[in-house]
């Protein structure tokens, strides 16, 4: 990658930079409100304290089609579409800042790494592969086989034993 780059989320060029310096480690990333870790290719500005993922910087401006939400193109803002400075995932259901997609007509707005989670997932937890699921099942109250709580958003699930898993 360049060593310096210049993002449409950011006013000033993104300088390439390690992660040990203590302006880092102390920040998230700017698009997927993501810790950085040591080893992460990352941008950042210093004066203004911004800093990127080396992949964040990649993301794709817009899904025509993505399973999440095939009605609409889900496009990138830099920043939420409402004046709070704040959306609801409705993929997962959390409160987020930051970068993330957008349906202009429907108002749906996904975080960065939620339209990232992978299709199919192995987990400690169960012996069979486990499919994304981007809603409930539609067969009712469903919890989690790790931690009991009720999903009510994207889970991951085992079609041949009803196990449901939240992604986290």
């Amino acid at each position: 990658m360049a060593s310096t780059l210049q993002h449409g989320s950011h006013d000033h060029p993104l300088q390439h930079m390690e992660t040990m310096e203590a302006s880092v480690r102390a920040a998230n990333c700017g698009a997927c409100d993501l810790p950085f870790t040591s080893g992460n290719d990352l941008f950042g500005c210093r004066s203004c304290s911004f800093f990127l993922h080396g992949s964040c910087t990649l993301m794709p401006a817009s899904f025509p089609a993505h399973p999440a939400h095939q009605q609409h193109p889900l496009r990138l803002l830099y920043a939420p579409a409402n004046s709070g400075g704040f959306f609801g995932c409705d993929i997962c259901g959390n409160r987020g800042q930051g970068f993330n997609y957008h349906c202009q007509t429907c108002q749906f707005n996904a975080h960065v790494p939620c339209v990232n989670l992978s299709p199919k997932a192995q987990s400690p937890a169960h012996p069979h592969r486990l499919q994304l699921l981007f809603s409930p099942p539609a067969m009712g109250p469903t919890s989690c086989g790790v931690c009991g709580l009720q999903i009510q958003y994207c889970c991951y699930s085992c079609s041949r034993c009803s196990f449901f898993l939240h992604p986290r």
